[in-house]
Parts: C-alpha cells; sequence; structure tokens
C-alpha cells in the first residue's frame, strides 16, 4: 500500500497561488487517499529569486530535486504528485498535473499578435529565454516519469502529436472550478447583458468585444443591449465614455457573482487560454458563451447548442454571434440552465481527483484510502 504524495512549490500556502487549483485538488484528493504534502519552495526575497531564475533558470528544479531526494519518508515505490517538471531519483514515479507545457509557452511568447508593447517584447523576449533553459529538465522529466495529466483534451493532443509524448502516458482529466453553487440564482436575467472577465485585456481580445458590441447596439438599439466588463484593474481607453459599456473593474468573486447573475451571455474570444476556467463559472451561472474556435475553448463551448465559436479576430463574426444570442437567445439559454447539475459535476475537483486516482490505479498504483 502506498501514499500520494502532493509535491508543491509555493512559499505560502495561504495565499492567492495556493488556494486557487491545487488548492481544490488537495482538498478533493485528502478525501480520497492518504496524502503527504512535500514543499519544495524556493525562500528569500522575492527580488533576488527572480534574477537568480533569469541567470540559473533551472535553480528551482535542482533545488525541488535536493528536497525531494533528501525526504528519507519517500519511498521510491511511493507516486508522486508534482506541479512541476522535478526529475528526482527519489520519485521515480511521479505524475504532473498541467494546463499548459514550457514548448507551448514559448511559442505564445514569440507570437507578435500577443505582443502588446516594447516593454512587453522586452519581458517576452526574457521569458523566452528562461523558459528554454528550463525545457531540458521538462523534456528529462516527460521521458522519466509515470504519466502527465492535462487539464485540457488539446494539450493533450499538442504533447502527443507535436512533442513526441506516448499517448499512454498523457491523461485528459480536465479541471475543477470551485463556484459557490449557493450564489447562483438566474432569475434576474433580461435578455440584453453581455459580460466580459479578462485581467489581460489585449490576449482575452477586449477591443474586439467592445467594437463588436457597439456594432451590435447600433443595429438594435430598441434592445438597449448592455456590456459589463470585469478584469482589469483600469478601464482601457476603448471603453471609457462609451455608452451601455459598463466597466466593473478587479472585482473578489462574490461581487462578481451578483453580475453573473444580471447578465445573460458571456463573451470572451481570447487570443490565449490554456483552459479557461472561467467558461465554466458563466455556465455555471446559466450564461451561454461565445469563445473562440481554439484552445480548450471548443471542449465547453458546443457551437448552436450552449454558446457560438468565431473562427477569427473578425468584428463581423462576433456581431453575429452576439445578436443571435441577443434576439433569438431563449432556447440556448434554457439549454444551459437545464445542463447545470452537469457542468457543477463534471468540473468539480472532486470529479478530478476520481479521474486521476482512476489512472494510478491502472498503472498499478495501491494507493491507501
Amino acid at each position: 500500500m502506498s501514499k500520494l504524495w502532493f509535491v508543491f512549490s509555493w512559499t505560502d500556502e495561504s495565499s492567492s497561488s495556493w488556494s486557487g487549483t491545487p488548492r481544490g485538488l488537495y482538498d478533493a484528493l485528502v478525501k480520497r487517499v492518504e496524502v503527504r504534502k512535500l514543499n519544495v519552495s524556493t525562500k528569500g526575497n522575492y527580488f533576488i529569486q527572480q534574477i537568480k531564475r533569469i541567470f540559473f533558470p533551472a535553480s528551482d528544479y535542482s533545488r525541488a530535486k535536493k528536497v525531494i531526494d533528501s525526504n528519507s519518508n519517500i519511498d521510491k515505490s511511493e507516486p508522486c504528485f508534482m506541479f512541476g517538471e522535478y526529475n528526482s531519483k527519489a520519485a521515480v514515479q511521479s505524475f504532473c498535473y498541467q494546463d499548459l507545457t514550457i514548448d507551448f509557452a514559448i511559442k505564445m511568447k514569440k507570437d507578435p499578435t500577443l505582443t502588446v508593447s516594447f516593454v512587453h517584447k522586452i519581458k517576452n523576449t526574457i521569458d523566452c529565454y528562461v523558459l528554454k533553459r528550463r525545457r531540458k529538465e521538462a523534456v528529462l522529466f516527460y521521458q522519466n516519469c509515470a504519466g502527465v495529466f492535462t487539464m485540457s483534451k488539446w494539450l493533450r493532443r499538442y504533447m502527443i502529436e507535436d512533442m513526441g509524448i506516448p499517448e499512454s502516458k498523457v491523461h485528459h482529466v480536465g479541471g475543477g472550478c470551485s463556484v459557490d453553487v449557493s450564489l447562483v440564482d438566474t432569475s434576474q436575467k433580461a435578455g440584453n447583458k453581455f459580460l466580459f472577465i479578462g485581467k489581460n485585456w489585449m490576449v482575452k481580445n477586449g477591443d474586439l468585444v467592445v467594437n463588436a458590441f457597439e456594432k451590435l447596439s447600433s443595429l438594435h438599439p430598441e434592445l438597449q443591449p448592455e456590456l459589463y466588463i470585469a478584469g482589469p484593474s483600469s478601464a482601457p481607453s476603448s471603453v471609457i465614455g462609451k455608452p451601455n459599456i459598463h466597466f466593473l473593474g478587479r472585482l473578489p468573486y462574490n461581487e462578481l457573482a451578483q453580475y453573473y447573475n444580471m447578465c445573460d451571455y458571456f463573451v470572451m474570444p481570447s487570443n490565449s487560454d490554456a483552459y479557461g476556467l472561467v467558461f465554466v463559472e458563466a455556465l455555471i451561472y446559466g450564461l451561454p458563451c461565445i469563445g473562440k474556435d481554439c484552445f480548450a475553448m471548443p471542449e465547453f463551448i458546443s457551437d448552436g447548442r450552449n454558446g457560438y465559436l468565431i473562427n477569427d479576430n473578425d468584428v463581423d463574426q462576433l456581431t453575429d454571434a452576439m445578436e443571435k444570442l441577443l434576439l433569438d437567445g431563449k432556447s440556448i439559454s434554457e439549454y444551459v440552465k437545464s445542463q447545470h447539475d452537469f457542468y457543477v459535476n463534471e468540473y468539480s475537483w472532486d470529479s478530478v481527483a476520481d479521474r486521476i486516482l482512476t489512472v494510478m490505479k491502472n498503472e498499478g498504483f495501491d494507493i491507501i484510502q
């Protein structure tokens, strides 16, 4: 019988970084099996650590491996669940969980369409250098590990088809969404309100949404469509002074829930989105979604059934999708509401944990329950 080791690298377990995906998954796993935590984080001054990562990109990996190898409690036969590609000799039965690979992150950093300023370009250049140096450790991990869990199906395909990772090693298990379902109230919806949520305005295609909304408003002023924007800390210039566009800024979750309840449709045709749990949140709140036909967005959105997908950054395509919902979105909205329980269960951390443990058991690990 084996324990499951949960290896993470955050300096403060109470911080926001720990309270999201890792926290949700850890809480689900401990309800099912005996889990031992192992923190391999690098402590010290944040600024100094960032400089070290630039000049010594593999230093985090090296330290993590030493921490794991020096832990006498880990048996080589025991599986380790990791949020990093740590090639430890003591943890040869390792699995990692990813929403994105270093290879694809490098591709994204090089994409000129995602470069929004000169400073951003310099930062991306530095990030690419660091990622390339770290890539060597990641490739070694993939070669030696017991398996990789991916949030999305597209990432699984990418790892198999573009990176050459054996199909038997890569397992799609999905991602969880920690929505407080007691806050969901679909009674407030009026049929004319769109919601956009995204911190990175340019990457999430905020300007495209604004342009499409303005065109939609000019086509149907009698319906008085409204657009609510949350995420950016300051209002983008394209929304300032625009009628029927409400900028909300960065909101805590309990306040954001009010707008999920008030709005009718969610629109975020992101240029780059590793997984996009915000779509799941919107669906749970009963909002049909508009996204792009790329990354994991088609995994959430079935075109014409619970929303619409656009192919390009084309204002006419997006306007058309928004118009379909504004004019005839009632049946789609009712369908989304009817699937509430499915969305809650399918994208829960409990379901993700069950899929992970099923894979591990199929790989021969007898984990203590």
